[in-house]
């Protein structure tokens, strides 16, 4: 275990020490343990797919499986109801710090994958950005949600901004630009959970629409 990943920033400390460097907003509080624990059960009991990368075929982009590059489990979650509290939920906690912290009024989830990376495979996601395919320009942030502890590595790091390792505690949230180069280390025991979303606005087009949409709650009226 490398000096690093003896002492994983946190997100007191990150704001305390690296405010202007850090290219994230963290929420520590964006889900219940009980809801984290019931989308591992979701993941664990209705089906999950090896997922892969976009890759360049000629003229066209599609994802194909690359483990050299990812090694990771998916469920897309698709009931409707669970759907909707999940947007309701991160919505009411999240979109107001999203907008404090960037400006940025996010108005709308791409849908919802429960994610497993697991050390048995040896779990891991390397240095990509989330918007670069003309599917996924419309992406502004990305949500990453942890929804447990107890497992080694499966750090969150930005190369572009330092060597430092990150990851929330279990239904905590960083939020951060889809243009950010991000990487995912791998787990080397345990298996790491994690909600994933991206977020857009009103004014940004989604070719193909392949996955639904859910609307965030209105951000509460500002006080002056």
């Amino acid at each position: 275990m490398s000096l690093l990943e003896r002492n994983p920033i946190s997100f007191r400390e990150a704001q305390r020490y690296y405010k202007i460097s850090t290219p994230w907003k963290g929420c520590p509080y964006a889900l219940d343990q009980d809801l984290c624990q019931s989308l591992i059960h979701v993941w664990e009991t209705q089906g999950n797919i090896a997922t892969g990368v976009e890759q360049s075929r000629g003229d066209r982009r599609e994802a194909t499986l690359s483990p050299d590059r990812k090694r990771r489990r998916d469920h897309t979650v698709r009931e409707a109801p669970l759907v909707r509290h999940l947007a309701s939920t991160i919505g009411r906690r999240v979109m107001p710090e999203v907008s404090k912290a960037f400006a940025f009024r996010a108005t709308r989830f791409e849908g919802f994958t429960i994610a497993c990376y697991d050390a048995a495979t040896g779990g891991v996601f390397r240095a990509h950005r989330d918007n670069l395919s003309p599917a996924t320009a419309h992406r502004r942030f990305a949500l990453s949600l942890n929804l447990n502890a107890g497992y080694e590595g499966g750090y969150l790091r930005f190369p572009e901004y330092g060597p430092h390792l990150y990851r929330p505690a279990a239904g905590g949230a960083l939020v951060f630009a889809c243009s950010h180069l991000h990487e995912v280390t791998e787990v080397r025991q345990g298996r790491r959970f994690v909600l994933l979303s991206f977020l857009f606005g009103e004014g940004e087009s989604r070719p193909g629409r392949a996955q639904s949409t859910e609307s965030a709650p209105p951000p509460p009226p500002s006080s002056f």
